[in-house]
Parts: structure tokens; sequence; C-alpha cells
């Protein structure tokens, strides 16, 4: 009888164990599955989150008026841009030929709070040739602009950045002082024009060693003929 009895206990214990084991591991199958459907969801919202971003820092549509804030690369048929953080920019000008795309002029402001350091402005309808007259050109037109003719200029030494070579002006007058760097690219054989390329920084507001002026100085591409 004792026996009986204890055989009856040892099967109770086992069949006791087996029950936990079993809930155990369902328990641990659910936090399991839990786990990766709580990862899949983080990496989708990651992918999500990934691609707004790099919509919403390559806008392929500008037109006159067009703003936002940096950071933000902007591209054109004539040439692309990075805006960087801290700047805002508003397309002032936007016009490219249907027949000739390498046929245009767009400008671009930057703006920092409640000013306009910088004033990015490409052209094929500035009539110049070479970057020697791009220089000329640019001294003339700053010129036409005063009254007076209590006009300073001064050139400096040529500076690279990224892939361009620009030329430097800075002059001063009546108004006040800003800071130039011109840039002449001949785009191919059927690039009849050729583009004309100011930076003009207002250096009362914006200094020459500045980081962001230095960005858009380095990421400016200059779209070659096809």
């Amino acid at each position: 009888m004792k026996r009986i009895i204890a055989i009856t206990l040892t099967l109770l214990m086992v069949f006791s164990l087996f029950a936990c084991n079993k809930g155990g591991t369902d328990k641990t199958t659910e936090n399991n599955n839990a786990s990766e459907a709580s990862s899949t969801t983080d990496a989708a919202a990651s992918t999500t989150e990934a691609e707004s971003t790099t919509q919403a820092a390559d806008p392929s549509k500008l037109e006159k008026g067009s703003e936002g804030d940096g950071p933000v690369e902007l591209k054109t048929e004539l040439f692309s841009v990075k805006v960087p953080e801290g700047l805002k920019y508003k397309v002032d000008t936007y016009f490219v030929s249907d027949d000739d795309p390498l046929f245009g002029s767009i400008n671009i402001y930057f703006n920092e709070e409640y000013n306009t350091p910088i004033k990015l402005k490409a052209t094929t309808q500035g009539m110049v040739k070479s970057q020697k007259e791009a220089v000329e050109n640019t001294i003339a037109l700053r010129n036409l602009d005063t009254y007076k003719n209590e006009t300073s200029v001064k050139e400096g030494k040529d500076v690279k950045f990224g892939n361009n070579t620009y030329s430097t002006l800075n002059i001063k007058t009546e108004y006040g002082e800003n800071d130039y760097y011109i840039l002449y690219v001949n785009r191919g054989a059927n690039d009849k024009n050729g583009l004309y390329v100011t930076v003009d920084v207002d250096s009362e507001v914006m200094k020459s060693d500045d980081a962001k002026l230095a960005e858009i100085l380095s990421s400016l591409s200059i779209v070659m003929e096809k």
C-alpha cells in the first residue's frame, strides 16, 4: 500500500513539473514574439523617418518664392548647393529656358535671423566669357548700384572651396562693405554663354571665415553639359 502511495505521489510531481515547464515556454515564446514585433515596428519607424528626412533635404523642384530652413540641399538645373543649419533660404529669381537647359538665371538669398548676409546669383546672361571678365563685370555692376563715386575695390587672392576656385573682391561703397566670391564655368561644347556665379556676402553681418559661408562655397556644384 505504501508503495502504491509513493508511486502515485511521484507521478503527480512529474505531471506538475511538466505543466510548469510548458507554461514557462509559452510565456517565453510570447515575450520573444512581442520583442520581435517591437523591433520590427521600431525599424519601420526609423525607415520612415529616414525617408522623410531625405525627401525634405532634397527638393528637386524650386521656383521663385520657394523658401525653407537649412540644413537642406537645393538642386536646380544650373547648380546644386547646401543650405547650412542656422540659415534660411528664399529663391528670388528662377528662370531656366525650356529650349536650352544651360540657359537661365537663378538667385537665392540666405537669411540669418533678420539679416540677409549671403546672396548667390548664377546667370548665363552676364555677357562674360572668362573668369577675368566675370570679376570686371562684378565691379562694374556694383558701381552702377551707387550714386556717388566712392567705391573702393580690393582684389584678393583666389581661394579654393570644394571643387571650385573663386576669385575674390572686397568692395566698399557709401552703402556698406561686401565680399564677393566669383566663378565662371564653361559647361561643355554646346555651352554658348558659360555660367557666371557670384556669392555676395555682407561683411558687416558675416565674416569671411564663417563656417556657414564655407559650407555654401564648398558645396556649390555646377551642373555640366550632359
